[in-house]
């Protein structure tokens, strides 16, 4: 359960490395047992540590006390209910997803 909140804050970070979101916009899931591990809502990907990953299940259940989800959290929950073989899920930003697919496909 910690290396799954650790990778999740690990590859949040890089996205913000790498220039794909900014501070905390986008955010990132991992499939666990029942539910999902989801970066919460308002917190900056650097200052993220592993007891600030909420849990939600996939009836939609967190609690509340614990943390507060992505306010994408129900895109992520749709996705693990109808595609029970997506394991994690990445929402970067769209306009710089979009410029990045443009580029891919032009280089090709």
């Amino acid at each position: 359960m910690n290396k799954l909140k650790s990778e999740i804050i690990k590859f949040s970070k890089l996205l913000n490395s790498r220039k794909l979101s900014a501070l905390r916009s986008g955010n990132i899931s991992v499939r666990f047992k029942k539910g999902f591990f989801i970066t919460p809502s308002g917190k900056k990907y650097l200052s993220l540590k592993n007891k600030d990953i909420v849990y939600v299940s996939l009836n939609g259940k967190f609690d509340k006390k614990l943390g507060i989800p992505s306010s994408e959290w129900k895109f992520h929950q749709d996705i693990y209910i109808n595609k029970p073989d997506a394991i994690a899920i990445v929402h970067a930003p769209v306009s710089y997803t979009h410029l990045r697919a443009h580029e891919t496909r032009h280089d090709l």
